[in-house]
């Protein structure tokens, strides 16, 4: 009885070493129909976009371009640029950055990159 138990789970081991080989090896393969998540994502975002766009910036916005420096973070490059005091919300400097620099996250932005910061009109 013994040997049957080491030889039921050697057996179990080997099959899941073979199955980890083989999706490591050859993944998984989509149809045409069938579509990842991050597709599903990604497509979702290219729809919604345009209008957010739209309804986010309804006039041009006015950038400058400034190259990040260490300790730097869009707020604090904003502020600077704009000598603000208090008056514009950090998520509309947020949604300003991202509708200037598409595909970039403004609460990751990396040293030594150039991006562009929105400039506003001082009231």
């Amino acid at each position: 009885m013994e040997l049957l138990k080491k030889l039921a789970l050697t057996a179990l081991i080997i099959l899941f070493l073979i199955s980890i080989m083989k999706d490591l090896t050859e993944g998984v393969v989509f149809t045409d129909n069938q579509a990842t998540v991050a597709d599903q994502i990604e497509e979702k975002k290219q729809e919604e976009s345009p209008s957010k766009k739209e309804k986010a910036n309804p006039q041009k916005l006015k950038a400058v371009e400034r190259k990040v420096e260490p300790g730097d973070t869009v707020l604090s490059i904003v502020e600077e640029i704009n000598q603000l005091n208090e008056g514009i919300s950090i998520q509309k400097i947020q949604d300003d950055f991202k509708i200037l620099n598409p595909g970039s996250d403004p609460n990751n932005i990396q040293v030594d990159t150039s991006y562009l910061f929105p400039i506003y009109d001082q009231e």
